[in-house]
């Protein structure tokens, strides 16, 4: 009998700790409505937050790791207007440069997709903003729309636009 109330009780434990547990996946969107090739996987639990940069549809063989927490809803008074809800370090630049850059990159998000309207455009706050920083100057910013489609495998255009470095990669090499 002890061993069945023990089995219960594990049981109920596990379920509860991984029913906390969120995961999401988002694609990124520029402000055109394009996707981009690289997308995140995230896991959040008790306000931290982990995951990948998914960057294998950008020809990638490793992906950016990911880590961060939630915030509590701050309206991001940058160029784009952002509700965050997640503040995540990225190292994108690392994993594409293929070496270590001293170079820092944070994602301001929502949690939440944006949705097309049936044409297929976005309207709303966007749901990302990337900043970059190298050497203590911030060299820009990217922002856009949070999809929840993911670029398909063998996206030409999305490839072609890239990660959602986009134009701030050029900066960064002069």
């Amino acid at each position: 009998m002890k061993l069945r109330k023990m089995v219960v009780v594990t049981l109920l434990v596990l379920g509860c700790s991984f029913a906390c547990a969120q995961s999401y996946t988002f694609g990124f969107v520029d402000t055109n409505g394009d996707l981009f090739c690289d997308y995140e996987q995230l896991t959040a639990s008790g306000g931290e937050i982990g995951g990948i940069d998914n960057l294998s549809g950008c020809g990638f063989t490793d992906n950016a790791t990911l880590i961060g927490g939630t915030a509590t809803d701050p309206a991001l008074a940058q160029q784009a207007s952002v509700k965050v809800n997640a503040i995540l370090a990225d190292n994108i630049l690392d994993v594409e440069s293929g070496t270590f850059t001293d170079s820092q990159s944070v994602i301001f998000q929502s949690l939440k997709c944006n949705n097309p309207d049936k044409s297929g455009k976005y309207h709303g706050k966007y749901g990302w903003l990337l900043v970059v920083a190298s050497e203590g100057f911030t060299f820009g910013e990217n922002f856009g729309y949070l999809s929840c489609t993911i670029p398909a495998k063998g996206d030409g255009d999305a490839l072609m636009r890239g990660t959602i470095l986009g134009k701030l990669r050029e900066k960064l090499k002069k």
